[in-house]
């Protein structure tokens, strides 16, 4: 691969996402239903810049006078923020005896008017927080999987939604959520959150 093209590409990324403001949306009213309980998953990070695939259509243009730049799991530095809020519980890496991790990787297309000028970013990430005991064991993961666009105008425009599912002992879990953006701090610690609803949550993983 390139290393080249590929710090190109991760330094379009940035510049369009530290262009996006932190909220874009708000959730959705609370469900009637009991079952229903907030949910809430804030983390830090930032594109590697590497990546299984990395592609440019037409295939032989120039990348900057070329309309779309496409990459596919494209890889992330994780953080050190990681809450994960599931009603009136916090889970974080460091709390006891249940704690959470977080990585997450990524496929986009940088859609590009004829002069080289981004018109759009269309993200596909698959978010993973695995939930450990007081052993350091796994004991399940939630998978989310989000689809976001940012269009960066004057106003950058930014929108995202989420759905996830759990495994191992959170096989029952559903989650239904928006990605509210980012709040634009220095590599590695750029703030995402995804904020909505979850079901399914076993009652027995909480921290005193």
């Amino acid at each position: 691969m390139n290393k080249k093209i590929l710090g190109l590409f991760v330094s379009l990324l940035a510049v369009v996402m530290l262009a996006t403001p932190l909220v874009q949306a708000v959730p959705g009213a609370p469900k009637n239903n009991d079952k229903f309980e907030f949910f809430e998953l804030v983390c830090s990070g930032t594109g590697s810049g590497t990546g299984d695939r990395f592609w440019y259509t037409p295939p032989n243009a120039d990348p900057l006078d070329n309309k779309t730049t496409h990459g596919r799991g494209m890889g992330w530095i994780t953080g050190g923020t990681v809450e994960l809020t599931v009603g009136e519980e916090t889970f974080t890496m460091d709390t006891d005896p249940y704690n959470v991790t977080w990585t997450t990787a990524y496929d986009m297309e940088l859609i590009r008017y004829n002069n080289g000028t981004i018109k759009r970013v269309n993200i596909r990430l698959t978010d993973v927080v695995t939930v450990y005991d007081a052993d350091n064991e796994s004991i399940g993961t939630l998978v989310l999987n989000l689809k976001s666009t940012i269009v960066p105008t004057a106003t950058p425009v930014y929108s995202g939604n989420v759905v996830g599912y759990g495994t191992g002992d959170l096989a029952g879990v559903h989650i239904s959520a928006i990605d509210l953006g980012l709040t634009a701090l220095p590599p590695p610690d750029i703030i995402y959150e995804r904020n909505g609803t979850i079901t399914g949550w076993p009652d027995y993983i909480t921290n005193p």
